[in-house]
């Protein structure tokens, strides 16, 4: 399928118009702004003032067009006591990415967008011979201008339109990236012989991602390692060229399972597994487990401090398998758990899953079985939502305040508040739904996958999804939706 084929939104100003990427209206060809007063950095008259102290002027810094449209109005200047600047313009408002919910024109462009799910694009991994290879994408992540990567396993040659990749024996990780318009960009795979695996990716900030995986301990991670062989898992800084900038591996003697990475704005990566007949460092030291055990750490400054860590442990297995940090620091992870399972006093009455949320210290603050849950997305504010017999969410005391009868999964939640994620319909059947901050219906649109890996969205609340569009093909499909 060509991308974005979808008329509406190839209209002559392109999708970043109509998604709120760019400004949209007329520009201005010298400086792609409007400005109705001087700013603050002109130069000075030769009388040594530039304007009469205590003075007002209109001001606005939005794109040339915008002004007065939708949303989007201008604001006041004021001169300082000795009239040399202008203050910031305040009490404008320039546009911004566009919320579909709302009935409001946040990007000033003229036309209140409509949310509808619709499939604007999509792209099929080919493989050497799918008798006898695969490649799954398992993680993707958007970057701030739109652009998506995708990570994933794979072995034999795989392509997903931007030039072939070949895995080094068994299975290898594989990284792949698309512009905003979903056009490939560029590829790349790391492992040897041992296999490894690229899980879990998460945007850290502007360029750089955090990446979760499995790799042999031969395997090249990049130019700077922090720990040292014989290690299973690993974290890892990834620049938008998909080369490892830095990576932390995970050394022990256990085996040892990774399951989900998380990273915060304010630079903070949460990472969860598991580990049993061994040992692990987690970067305090080696820590013996005790049966199957299950960590949690959180690392920051770039992966070189472990800020804290968790390794939980009961009577019986003990597992964790995902996990959110928010901007607070607070992480929040799920898992399952025996009936012995005591952590800082708080217990579950039986073997149950189980929602665990943790202060900025890794101190417990609430424990809530659910048989159900998984697929977390946090509030930012203290809060956690998660997929069991429906959406569930929970305050930063525990206390919830919202449930939505369906379950999805999996699901994430967008810069607005809203949440998207896929229903199961039916055997290989499934539906994307999206749902307002108080549960409210927004739509459910069939898709065309018959198995569902994981979703992402974007600031624009563009919506990508990965699965497979044939469910005994081990070859999978990335499809992009409208917000």
């Amino acid at each position: 399928m060509p991308p974005f084929p979808d008329s509406r939104l190839l209209a002559p100003l392109g999708l970043a118009c109509v998604l709120g990427i760019a400004a949209c209206g007329d520009s201005d060809t010298t400086t792609g702004t409007t400005s109705t007063s001087s700013s603050s950095s002109d130069s000075s008259s030769s009388s040594g003032t530039l304007c009469t102290p205590g003075s007002t002027e209109a001001c606005y810094s939005g794109p040339s067009g915008t002004e007065d449209v939708g949303s989007c109005h201008g604001g006041t200047q004021t001169c300082n006591a000795d009239g040399t600047a202008l203050s910031a313009c305040e009490g404008e408002v320039v546009p911004s990415a566009e919320n579909c919910v709302t009935s409001a024109d946040e990007d000033c462009n003229g036309v209140v967008a409509a949310c509808t799910g619709d499939l604007l694009a999509s792209a099929d991994v080919t493989v050497s011979n799918p008798s006898t290879s695969g490649a799954e994408v398992y993680g993707l992540a958007f970057d701030a201008d739109g652009s998506l990567v995708a990570s994933g396993i794979f072995n034999g040659t795989m392509d997903f339109g931007a030039g072939p990749l070949t895995s080094a024996g068994g299975n290898d990780g594989f990284l792949v990236s698309f512009d905003p318009e979903a056009a490939p960009l560029g590829g790349a795979r790391f492992g040897s012989a041992l296999g490894e695996e690229a899980l879990g990716i998460r945007a850290l900030r502007d360029g750089v991602f955090a990446l979760y995986g499995r790799a042999g301990d031969v395997a090249v991670l990049g130019p700077s390692v922090i720990g040292e062989a014989p290690f299973h898992l690993f974290a890892a800084e990834v620049g938008a060229d998909l080369g490892f900038d830095k990576a932390r591996v995970l050394t022990g003697t256990s085996a040892a399972y990774g399951e989900q990475i998380a990273a915060s704005s304010a630079g903070r990566i949460a990472i969860v597994g598991t580990f049993s007949a061994g040992t692990i460092d987690l970067g305090a030291g080696a820590v013996t487990a005790a049966g199957s055990d299950a960590f949690v750490a959180v690392y920051q400054d770039d992966l070189e401090t472990l800020a804290w860590q968790r390794i939980l442990t009961a009577s019986g297995t003990l597992t964790l398998d995902n996990v959110e940090v928010d901007e607070l620091g607070n992480v929040f992870v799920s898992g399952y758990g025996p009936a012995a399972l005591d952590i800082d006093g708080l217990s579950l009455d039986s073997a149950s899953r189980f929602v665990l949320g943790l202060d900025p210290t890794g101190a417990a603050v609430f424990l809530i079985p659910d048989t159900n849950a998984e697929a977390l997305a946090s509030d930012h504010l203290g809060g956690v939502t998660w997929s069991g017999s429906g959406l569930h969410h929970v305050d930063a005391a525990g206390v919830e305040t919202l449930t939505y009868p369906t379950r999805l999964t999996p699901f994430a939640r967008d810069d607005f508040g809203n949440f998207v994620g896929v229903r199961n319909d039916g055997t290989n059947t499934y539906s994307l739904v999206k749902i307002d901050p108080n549960g409210g219906d927004v739509f459910a649109r069939p898709i065309d996958l018959t198995v569902v890996r994981t979703l992402a969205i974007a600031k624009d609340g563009r919506i990508a999804v990965s699965g497979r569009s044939d469910s005994s093909a081990l070859q999978s499909t990335i499809e992009w939706f409208a917000p």
